[in-house]
């Protein structure tokens, strides 16, 4: 396996995306991995292990998939690693993400992104999806796990350097987890633990047995009973005490039988006399009964006047209650009445007051009417109010305008005449200059060109300072344009006057007075006040008449609905009166007809209808309480009017022995029973445990052999354990493998050798080291090795691993290797003779990566992948 190239994003150190070429390192040699502490230059292999197996270097020693997500990386940067490899000439690319949180694409909701994995053929196109699948395909291609994969890929300096210092206890268990020989031990584990078990179903088995044993039903005078008790000690004579047990169940059957006879003839007995007891029971209770049944009887017929003048006084109630219907008819008709009368009178005292309420409505409708037609005027003076108020705006606008215009124009003429004198001052001067410039160019004797003067006594002096002709032009074109802009301002500020006089004269016309044009913004104000308060009292008085008329509207509907119902009470009373005097005739014609001549009697025959009930109920039960006695008095004299009592006393007793001389047959047929099915049931018990005693001591026994031999503890045999041989074997195979690298190393001077060692018969571990010394032909302990031979030691054992390792995963060839610090305890001598080493285990075909950060190798290595650490995160640099 060959890498092509690393891509990391967001992973370790690493916050942003990193690509490592490594086809730019070459197809063989030495190449260095330097950087600062921390700056991820094991990541790279931690990428690289994770990548193919889901875990980093060292699996979970070393780092959790969850925790590999950089703490630089940005938010939306994806975490995960690709790696392409080239494996028996085809080319891999694999792709891996592990668990991590991330924001949603919707919202700032963390998401978790589960871990993913594919692996792709590049040739073929065929891909592997998902963790498990590409992890074990991987797996498949280079014939390593990641264990495997970890230990020989990847040297770790420290973990071997452990191991050459280490003691043989601390030695073993490191060994266990390189070579994964943990296995042996939990082989000798299950071993030890099913002896275990086996001794302890054998233990259980001799002890169900003697729990049987003590279970066995027997007395003292049972034939086999002193037979049992001496077999019931050993285990060994089970089948023995089955059978004497099944002898004597035969005995116990045949005294069962027997007394299930005797409990059989006795229940006959006590059948018989019970028969007799219940007959002569039962004739007693009749002939009881019957005497009292008559006296019942003679009860009732005692009660019978009494009951007569109730159902009299149940009929006159009954009567009665046909005739309370027409007196609460009565009733009701008078109620009835006096509320018509009640009603008449209510609606007399209201109908004047509803009349002189309309009356007042009345008045103040026509009061209402009045001010609306005094509110025409005022709609008049709103309409002009409302028309001079814009033309107020308007004029303010306009005064505003004016009072600018009027300011702009007294401002052009003061530049007017600022520029006219301007100009006469510099046309002056300008002048002035010309009979200067002309005295200048006089001669004595030359006519002068002005006068024609041949002598020029007091020729003008040329002034100090003189304009030129240029400046006065200028001077004059501003006099020009600043008199044009002073007349555009004053015919500006007259349009504005004019305007500003236009629109006073139509407010005069409108308000009828004299307006101040400078006071027109301030009367707009006061005008729009004046209109609104106009409008309020127009508003005010269309209310107040709508409301006088819906209340006048209102008062007259009510005045009438008043006299109609007036009238509708005053019917309402006659006819009540009609009906009070009908309802009382067919009350009178009711009662006298239902046998009531007078009030008083009508009203001392009324009952409630509870009360009748409960009268009815007693009625009805005493006549069937009377039937039903005269049939039971007939019925039982028919059947025991002849019978006489007998005396119970002694058919009781006789009863009374029979059953308890059953209960004492059943108590001894209960004890028999259920000493025979316990016997029963312990004889088939002992038979299955004999049978499995037997077969539990032959089991024990074969596992406690297979313990002892693999534990070592056979008795007169080498007392050695399978995992510590299995260790010895790997140890010397590395020691082999290590010797080669390290004699070629330290320059034939050190080679090193396993420790034997042998004390009362027990041999230890076998795993402590020494160095052979070439220069001093003696052995020592690898602890004395310096600090820079010491690291060639170990790196010559964990290169002997690597070897073993690859070996014993069917020769698969890993080309390339990564060797993890060291280096800085080599003098430059030792230093050179590692790098040799390292260079001839590349060859041509293989390169050796070192991670380190010491600076001597940053020298003498051309080939370097350089990591740099910053507050972002690490970048990876390849250079030579």
């Amino acid at each position: 396996m060959k890498p092509v190239f690393l891509k990391i994003s967001a992973f370790g150190p690493y916050g942003g995306e990193e690509y490592l070429d490594f086809t730019r390192l070459g197809e063989s040699g030495v190449f260095l991995i330097a950087g600062d502490t921390g700056a991820g230059k094991t990541t790279i292999f931690d990428a690289i292990a994770f990548a193919l197996f889901g875990n980093a270097s060292g699996g979970k020693e070393r780092k959790s998939a969850r925790t590999l997500r950089s703490d630089f990386a940005q938010s939306a940067t994806p975490t995960y690693v690709e790696f392409c490899f080239t494996h028996q000439g085809r080319e891999y690319i694999i792709r891996r993400n592990p668990d991590y949180l991330r924001p949603g694409k919707r919202n700032d909701k963390m998401v978790e992104e589960k871990h993913d994995a594919c692996l792709l053929d590049v040739e073929s196109g065929e891909s592997w999806n998902g963790p498990a699948k590409a992890s074990q395909k991987v797996q498949e291609l280079l014939g390593l796990d990641e264990t495997q994969f970890a230990q020989t890929v990847m040297i770790a300096q420290g973990d071997f350097r452990r191991i050459l210092y280490a003691d043989s206890a601390e030695r073993t268990r490191i060994f266990r987890r390189i070579f994964n020989t943990e296995l042996y031990s939990r082989w000798s584990e299950q071993v030890q633990k099913h002896c275990q078990q086996a001794k302890q179903t054998c233990d259980e088995t001799v002890h169900l047995y003697e729990q049987l044993a003590a279970q066995i039903q027997m007395e003292e005078k049972d034939a086999f009973a002193a037979q049992m008790l001496s077999l019931a000690q050993s285990a060994g004579r089970a089948q023995e005490l089955t059978e004497a047990l099944a002898a004597q169940n035969a005995l116990d059957e045949q005294k069962h039988i027997a007394q299930k006879q005797q409990l059989q003839e006795a229940e006959r007995m006590l059948s018989d006399n019970t028969a007799r007891l219940v007959e002569a029971e039962a004739r007693n209770t009749g002939v009881d009964l019957l005497r009292r049944e008559k006296e019942h009887h003679q009860a009732l017929l005692e009660q019978q006047p009494e009951m007569q003048k109730e159902a009299e006084r149940l009929l006159r109630a009954e009567n009665a209650g046909l005739v309370q219907p027409y007196a609460w008819r009565v009733q009701q008709e008078r109620i009835r009445a006096e509320q018509a009368e009640q009603t008449l009178l209510r609606l007399t005292d209201i109908q004047p007051q509803k009349e002189e309420a309309l009356r007042q409505a009345s008045e103040q409708l026509a009061q209402a009417k009045a001010r609306q037609a005094s509110m025409q005027t005022q709609q008049e003076r709103l309409h002009k109010i409302q028309q001079a108020i814009p033309l107020m705006e308007q004029g303010g606008r306009i005064h505003a305008r004016w009072q600018k215009e009027q300011q702009a124009a007294a401002q052009a003429i003061v530049r007017k005449e600022e520029a006219a004198l301007q100009y006469q001052q510099l046309n002056s001067a300008f002048l002035s200059a010309q009979a200067g410039l002309m005295a200048a160019r006089l001669q004595q004797g030359v006519p002068c060109p002005v006068c024609g003067s041949l002598q020029h006594p007091a020729p003008a002096k040329l002034p100090k300072q003189t304009p030129s002709e240029e400046e006065v032009r200028t001077a004059e074109q501003d006099r020009i344009r600043t008199e044009q802009d002073a007349m555009e301002a004053s015919l500006a500020s007259g349009r504005a006057l004019a305007e500003l006089q236009q629109i006073c004269q139509q407010l005069e016309q409108l308000t009828e007075a004299r307006l101040e044009p400078e006071k027109l913004e301030a009367y707009g104000k006061t005008y729009i006040r004046k209109r609104e308060q106009l409008q309020r009292e127009i508003e005010q008085a269309q209310k107040q008449l709508e409301q006088a008329e819906m209340e006048q509207q209102t008062l007259q509907l009510a005045v009438q609905d008043g006299k109609a119902r007036l009238q509708e009470a005053q019917l309402a009373v006659q006819s009540a009166d009609c009906e009070v005097k009908n309802s009382e005739q067919i009350f009178l014609q009711q009662r006298i007809k239902c046998g009531f001549e007078d009030e008083q009697t009508y009203q001392a025959a009324l009952m409630e209808q509870r009360e009748q009930q409960v009268l009815r109920n007693r009625q009805q039960q005493y006549e069937k309480e009377l039937f039903a006695c005269c049939q039971a008095v007939e019925r039982l004299q028919k059947q025991w009017g002849e019978a006489q009592e007998e005396d119970l006393t002694a058919l009781s007793r006789q009863v009374q022995e029979r059953r308890q001389q059953i209960e004492i047959l059943q108590a001894a047929e209960r004890r028999i029973d259920v000493k025979l099915q316990t016997n029963r049931r312990i004889q088939k018990q002992l038979e299955i445990c004999a049978k499995k005693c037997a077969e539990s001591a032959q089991c024990y026994g074969l596992w406690e052999d297979l313990r002892r031999t693999m534990q070592g503890v056979v008795p007169g045999a080498r007392r050695i354990s399978l995992e510590t041989y299995v260790l010895q074997f790997y140890f010397r195979r590395v020691i082999a493998a290590a010797n080669i690298r390290l004699k070629q190393m330290s320059r034939g001077r050190y080679l090193l050798r396993q420790q034997q060692s042998q004390t009362d018969g027990r041999v230890r571990t076998g795993l402590d080291l020494d160095v052979m010394d070439a220069d001093t032909g003696k052995v020592r302990d690898v602890k004395t090795l310096s600090g820079g031979e010491s690291f060639l030691a170990s790196l010559s054992l964990a290169l002997g691993f690597a070897d073993v390792v690859q070996n014993g995963s069917g020769g698969v060839r890993l080309d390339t290797l990564f060797i993890d610090e060291g280096f800085g305890t080599l003098d430059e001598q030792t230093l050179h003779a590692a790098m040799q080493a390292l260079s001839e285990l590349a060859g041509s075909s293989r390169l050796v990566g070192i991670i380190s950060h010491v600076g001597v190798l940053r020298e003498s290595i051309e080939k370097q992948v350089l990591i740099h650490k910053s507050p972002d995160g690490s970048s990876i640099e390849i250079v030579g």
